[in-house]
């Protein structure tokens, strides 16, 4: 589950780009024993967060 939000310029009638960031909500690690079996530095909450560029046409 994330939060999108962006925004976007048309150059002419049929070129563009956009700029979107999508922010993640969730926690994706479940539970401390299953982290330290995967992981080694200790983290509190991990969440993906993404940056995007498009060119539109």
């Amino acid at each position: 589950m994330s939060v999108d939000f962006g925004m976007g310029y048309q150059f002419y009638k049929r070129l563009g780009v956009q700029v979107t960031m999508s922010l993640g909500l969730v926690n994706v690690i479940k539970g401390r024993e299953e982290y330290r079996a995967f992981y080694y530095l200790p983290l509190k909450s991990a969440r993906t967060n993404q940056l995007r560029i498009d060119f539109v046409f």
